[in-house]
């Protein structure tokens, strides 16, 4: 539906009668072109906020926002540098005082009526159109989303009663020492800096299940802490040497679905219980392949746990079958659906605020200025099973203010592949 932007009524109309993502579409760009008519008639022709604000003699924050407008890429996106209802009537006063023409005026003010419109209408407030609009964006709302996290992280750790400064979920794969057509995994969790802020809390610190899609499934998988030859079914395996916590303060569950909890089951509140610690163990085989076929093979973090910090590693052998880029997204489970058994293109897919990293494990690949000895301890747990890690190379995610609870997902494609496993 094409409007006028002239007129006035057809355009605040035609927001009622559209529903939300095709009113947006409508007067989103007409705001956006109508402050970039207004620059160019003004004989701006670099737009700097400085020189909006020079130009037009606002403040220069105001400037900051209508440069916002004009310049963001994402339509969308651009809709968050929209000021309020006193700085837009600042804007069109210091328009009309610099002799901007009037039917420019009359065209902004209606593109402005039709926003208000779309606010009023479509989202009751001003919070919820942003996020609206952040939810049609395609790119350019980082920085507000990042914000957002932050401020869920702060809430959930009060709700909650716990936080931690890094979790890190990291994977090695390669390929299977003692199944054919087959890739073994070692798997790394753990929390630094996790502390308590309420007292008598017991705390899931890690959550693996492992399922197939097909069968025969893989029900010869075998569970065992690093560099043991066997497993204790009951016991969490806590890598004592680079954490600072009593084992007993750690259970394991194993749920009649197939799902294995580790607790953290006592501890001190604030900062005298800070506790850095880690697991660690191999899964053999972690996953089957006939050459035949193909089939997806997803690997995911899990984070459960208010984290500033969230590391996401996969560390790959050049001659395991994932060996091509992964797709990266993130995922909730609060509409009931079960990760570990649904196609990617039906997960709830969350935004995503930072981008998957390839790096080459030899030198300084694994550096993490956060944690000054992950280095050594992901090459301490390889050495122990005797992998070499300098012909491995390493897909990286870092998320700051992880969303809670979601799933980090990195997702292979391979043609030939048969079977589905999640780690």
């Amino acid at each position: 539906m094409k409007m006028n932007p002239t007129d006035r009524t057809a355009l605040t109309h035609a927001v009622e009668a559209l529903d939300f993502p095709q009113a947006a579409s409508e007067v989103i760009p007409e705001v956006r072109n109508c402050f970039t008519h207004l620059l160019s008639e003004l004989g701006i022709s670099e737009v700097r906020p400085q020189r909006i604000a020079d130009s037009l003699a606002i403040d220069l924050n105001l400037a900051r926002k209508l440069h916002t407008v004009v310049q963001t890429s994402d339509r969308f996106a651009s809709a968050r540098g929209i000021p309020g209802r006193g700085g837009l009537k600042i804007i069109v006063q210091a328009a009309r005082s610099h002799g901007v023409s009037e039917t420019t005026i009359r065209r902004l003010e209606s593109a402005l009526d039709a926003y208000q419109q779309l606010l009023t209408v479509h989202a009751g407030d001003r919070a919820s159109l942003d996020s609206m609009l952040g939810h049609l964006a395609s790119e350019g709302t980082e920085r507000t989303d990042l914000n957002t996290r932050r401020q869920a992280f702060r809430s959930n750790a009060s709700i909650f009663g716990v936080q931690t400064r890094l979790q890190i979920d990291t994977v090695i794969v390669y390929p299977g020492t003692k199944t054919a057509n087959s890739m073994d995994v070692m798997i790394l969790r753990g929390f630094a800096d996790f502390q308590r802020l309420a007292n008598g809390r017991q705390w899931v610190i890690g959550r693996s299940l492992r399922t197939s899609l097909r069968e025969p499934s893989n029900a010869d998988c075998k569970r065992r802490p690093i560099g043991a030859s066997s497993f204790d079914d009951d016991q969490v395996p806590l890598i004592k040497e680079f954490s600072n916590i009593r084992a007993d303060s750690l259970q394991r569950h194993t749920l009649a679905s197939g799902m294995i909890l580790d607790k953290l089951i006592d501890g001190q509140v604030g900062r005298r219980g800070i506790k850095t610690f880690f697991t660690g163990e191999v899964l053999e085989p972690f996953g089957m392949y006939n050459p035949l076929e193909k089939n997806t093979f997803r690997l995911a973090a899990r984070c459960y746990t208010p984290c500033e910090l969230l590391l996401f590693d996969v560390l790959v052998h050049p001659d395991s079958l994932l060996t091509g880029r992964p797709d990266y997204f993130i995922s909730s489970e609060i509409d009931g659906s079960d990760p570990n058994l649904i196609r990617s293109s039906e997960l709830m897919k969350l935004p995503a605020c930072e981008s998957l990293e390839h790096r080459s494990v030899a030198g300084d690949g694994l550096l993490l200025p956060e944690l000054a000895q992950y280095q050594a301890l992901v090459h301490s747990c390889a050495e122990k099973e005797g992998l070499d890690l300098s012909e491995y190379f390493v897909w990286r995610v870092l998320m700051k203010y992880a969303p809670t609870p979601s799933l980090a997902f990195m997702e292979w494609v391979v043609p030939g592949v048969q079977g589905f496993d999640n780690a």
